[in-house]
């Protein structure tokens, strides 16, 4: 009895000791590693700086035959990311390197690994906002030391801007100019277009209509769908983006015409030039309703597209008595006509961008109606 006593006790203290017993967590520290963020990816390595700096020293004598270190990064908006690594320094097969990337700091899939062949590794990623977890790694391989760096750089162009299309409205509204706008790499395998939605590149490839080498554009004369396919050249950096895009064209037909005059605002407008994408442009002709002030915005909304206001119309307010401010906010005015402000206020303040004071003032003069009784100002 008194030795069935002793094994309880004994194991009841032993339960004790191994519930005290902390667990073993292993701890990884990520540095923070800096993306540099690039309008242009084409000329990556002028642009991009270095990220991270990793020495190794390995010795087998000394028991260290791998190095491992951690890191991460973060990214604001869904982008290509280039990731480009070399070891520097490095006895031939001295070390094998590896670069993983990963979702999460778990670690446990990589989203990307490279082995760093040959001293040297480049790869891409198109990757959502968020922060990415990295590893990098030494380890021995035919030599019994070594003692040597890998640099890493790590770029990233925002998805949106990397690769798109623009259109162009000719100036009779007949046909519409697509441009593809790609800034991720100067090679293409394939630059093609189609009529209609399509979905299989390998028949882009084939029987797609090229697009001009040159210009990067093309030219159609009906409103509808058209398919783009940008494939970069083998062996460039980001040769499996494989990026198609369909761009919708319903202006044809439907925009401005040169001269067709247009209200909006108690302003009157008259079409200089038609356009897309904030390309046309307009002149101010006139007033609705006369009143003590009047703004001349940046741009004016015609039909659902935005016209740049670059001019002032000859007699746009001649006569107007009552006005006494005007306001304009365009930075895009290259002439003001002849008698445009004639008869308003003789103390009006006409008030411009800081930024065109000085070009302006030499707009307003007494051809316009300007008169020194008035003040241009900023």
């Amino acid at each position: 009895m008194k030795m069935k006593t002793c094994v309880v006790a004994f194991l009841l203290a032993l339960l004790c000791v191994v519930a005290v017993k902390p667990m073993e967590v292993k701890a990884t520290t990520f540095e923070e590693l800096p993306v540099y963020v690039v309008d242009d990816m084409r000329n990556y390595d002028q642009v991009v700086g270095l990220s991270w700096k990793l020495d190794w020293s390995l010795n087998k004598a000394a028991d260290v035959t791998k190095q491992v270190r951690y890191g991460k990064f973060t990214i604001s908006k869904k982008s290509y990311v280039h990731i480009k690594t070399a070891t520097v320094n490095e006895k031939t097969w001295a070390a094998d390197e590896f670069f993983r990337v990963y979702g999460n700091a778990s670690m446990a899939t990589p989203i990307m690994e490279n082995t760093i062949d040959y001293g040297e590794g480049d790869d891409w990623l198109l990757l959502e906002a968020g922060t990415y977890y990295v590893e990098c790694g030494s380890e021995l391989y035919q030599k019994s030391e070594s003692t040597h760096s890998t640099k890493v750089m790590i770029g990233a162009i925002p998805a949106d801007g990397a690769v798109k299309a623009t259109k162009t409205l000719s100036a009779d509204g007949k046909s519409v100019t697509i441009t593809v706008e790609q800034k991720l790499c100067n090679e293409f395998s394939y630059l093609t277009w189609d009529e209609g939605k399509e979905t299989n590149e390998t028949v882009m490839q084939v029987c797609g209509k090229d697009i001009d080498p040159i210009t990067y554009s093309f030219t159609v004369t009906k409103n509808g769908t058209y398919t783009v396919l940008y494939t970069p050249k083998s062996g460039a950096w980001c040769e499996a983006v494989n990026c198609l895009m369909f761009v919708e064209v319903n202006e044809i037909g439907a925009a401005l015409k040169t001269g067709t005059t247009y209200k909006s605002s108690n302003l009157k407008y008259k079409v200089v030039a038609p356009g897309l994408n904030g390309t046309g442009t307009v002149m101010v002709t006139g007033i609705v309703k006369e009143k003590s002030s009047v703004t001349i915005p940046k741009t004016v909304k015609l039909k659902g597209h935005a016209y740049k206001v670059v001019k002032i119309n000859n007699n746009a307010f001649k006569g107007k008595s009552k006005i006494k401010k005007i306001t304009i906010k365009s930075t895009y005015l290259t002439s003001v006509g002849k008698n445009a402000i004639k008869g308003i206020n003789k103390k009006a303040t006409i008030k411009v961008p800081k930024s065109k004071l000085t070009d302006y003032k030499k707009l307003f003069n007494a051809k316009t109606g300007y008169k020194k009784t008035m003040k241009i100002k900023r």
